[in-house]
């Protein structure tokens, strides 16, 4: 009697650990996606910075270019997904982001003394293997957002002193 009590407790407790380990990364995805960071799975290092393209001339927001590998994303909806991953599959995209002193910034080559401009992160969807957030669903594909560049958005020409 006791060695099945005492198997019982000890299957309890593994599942209950389980269940707290699936959570707890749960969390992770969801706090990541909605403070707008990324967790990734993985980075990949060569993430370059796209300022001077001798083809295409000067930008004037400059933009990074690394390929991410997200636990989780938005919907077109605005809803919380996962991304499907396992041990031979992970899924990698291509993510075109604001160079880190760009973001919000004023624009280069615009006169900030008669207009207002702000560089601004543009973002795109691209199919993904997914479900929803922390539902029991299959998976299914369907689009994830990503950034896809960065804009010069001139907001106003500034008012003159006369």
């Amino acid at each position: 009697m006791y060695n099945i009590i005492w198997v019982l407790l000890t299957l309890l407790l593994y599942v209950s650990r389980v269940i707290d380990s699936m959570s707890s990364d749960r969390i992770k995805v969801l706090k990541s996606i909605l403070a707008k960071e990324r967790l990734l799975g993985g980075r990949d290092k060569r993430g370059k910075l796209h300022e001077n393209d001798p083809n295409t001339g000067f930008d004037c927001c400059p933009t990074v270019l690394e390929r991410i590998s997200p636990l989780g994303g938005l919907s077109r909806d605005g809803k919380l997904l996962q991304l499907y991953r396992d041990t031979n599959t992970v899924q990698k995209f291509y993510e075109k982001s604001c160079a880190p002193d760009y973001s919000y910034a004023p624009c280069r080559f615009i006169n900030q003394t008669v207009y207002e401009s702000r560089c601004v992160q543009q973002f795109t969807y691209m199919y993904a293997i997914v479900k929803d957030f922390n539902v029991t669903q299959p998976f299914r594909v369907d689009y994830i957002k990503v950034k896809s560049g960065c804009t010069c958005k001139v907001l106003r020409e500034r008012a003159m002193d006369l």
